[in-house]
């Protein structure tokens, strides 16, 4: 019996541990793009400020997967699936037999479509490859701009200034950072907090075009601000790789189409991580991987477990800045009561979502010992009045 994974990041890669522990005669070849073992990518920014080095980076090394008989093939690209014939094509063009499929490819860098977006000196940030890219052109930047005020790009611009340069740009679309995660008042603390560290934050700033002659010189924006850049880094999200699905057969929409076990349409072929939409929804963050993983390997393994969902968290890794947000944080529902306690002095801020009296958000800004107690009550939707919210936010 031989299971394929497709992706040796969070989502493979824990698959074929979980997999190894349950069956320990099944062949497991894992197939990746990559020529790195698993590291975890949220890493790749630190490795930016030079706070790690490569050698930190990878988390299991490779007697962990000879001890387990994982075999991985590097530079492998899956081009095709054949789901009748149990088969993937790879580029070269040979077939390779499975008896399980697990899709696992994880996501592109998503490029849009700005002017001048091949210039020289213009990255996205995705791989080991890329980072190492990105390094070598910041050694002659002094200036450089970042195209995305989410998570990864305000992580990205604090990197950037940390590793050294003069002056970081972060550029943010919306009237507000994070505007699905953050409400105003912990987006302005914020983008002050940034500031203090050096990165300047451009609010409602739609890029037009990048400029330079042979090489980045800049960006223009569309309300006809000017930034100098010798650098810029695209982090404008990511798209699910189902390229290679093309004609398989197997159901795709924004991502790969599983049920609660993680199977896909087509028999024996499963999905997990970043690739895998579950009840319309594209999670993108590795605990939702973590979660999942060991739902396909229980199910190769002939065993029933489901995959229920998690309750989103997103943390900002950014050093001085400790901010986490859980479950429904910046609801638009007029029904939900919103119980925020700000610092008189302006540097941290932290606010809890109830619904029914049920507590179904929470933001947590520069107080790390309210995280841990503010994502159970979230995860277990606890019961909570307004009054005791506010109480215990302000200790």
């Amino acid at each position: 019996m031989r299971c394929l994974i497709v992706g040796n990041g969070a989502a493979g890669v824990n698959v074929a541990k979980a997999l190894r522990e349950k069956l320990p005669e099944l062949e497991i070849v894992v197939l990746t793009r990559e020529d790195d073992p698993y590291y975890p990518r949220p890493m790749l920014v630190e490795l930016l400020a030079g706070a790690v080095s490569e050698e930190q980076l990878p988390f299991y090394s490779s007697p962990w997967y000879q001890q387990r008989r994982i075999e991985v093939r590097a530079r492998t690209t899956v081009e095709g699936v054949d789901p009748a014939a149990k088969t993937v094509r790879l580029r070269d063009g040979v077939p390779l037999a499975y008896d399980q499929l697990v899709l696992a490819s994880g996501c592109n860098a998503f490029l849009p479509p700005i002017e001048n977006n091949q210039l020289p000196g213009v990255f996205t940030l995705r791989t080991l490859a890329d980072a190492r890219a990105i390094r070598r052109w910041m050694a002659d930047s002094q200036q450089a701009v970042i195209v995305g005020g989410g998570f990864l790009g305000l992580e990205a611009a604090h990197s950037l200034k940390r590793a050294g340069l003069e002056r970081v740009v972060a550029l943010e679309t919306s009237s507000r950072l994070l505007p699905r995660q953050l409400d105003e008042e912990g987006a302005a603390l914020l983008q002050r907090l940034l500031a203090e560290m050096g990165v300047e934050v451009w609010l409602n700033a739609s890029s037009q075009a990048f400029f330079g002659s042979g090489k980045l010189a800049g960006l223009a924006l569309a309300d006809g601000r000017r930034v100098a850049a010798e650098m810029a880094l695209v982090s404008t999200g990511v798209r699910p790789e189902v390229s290679y699905l093309e004609g398989s057969g197997v159901e795709t929409k924004r991502g790969v189409v599983v049920d609660d076990h993680c199977r896909t349409n087509q028999p024996d072929v499963y999905a997990a991580g970043d690739v895998a939409e579950w009840r319309g929804q594209l999670w993108g963050i590795i605990p939702a991987a973590l979660a999942q993983a060991p739902v396909v390997a229980a199910q190769i393994a002939g065993e029933d477990l489901l995959f229920s969902g998690i309750v989103p968290s997103n943390t900002l890794k950014v050093v001085g800045v400790d901010l986490a947000i859980f479950g429904e944080a910046n609801p638009q529902d007029p029904d939900c009561q919103q119980v925020r306690v700000e610092d008189p002095e302006g540097r941290s801020y932290v606010k809890m979502v109830l619904r029914d009296h049920r507590v179904v958000g929470a933001i947590a800004l520069n107080k790390r010992k309210l995280q841990a107690k503010l994502a159970q009550l979230v995860s277990q939707r606890a019961e909570m009045e307004p009054g005791e919210a506010e109480r215990l936010l302000e200790n």
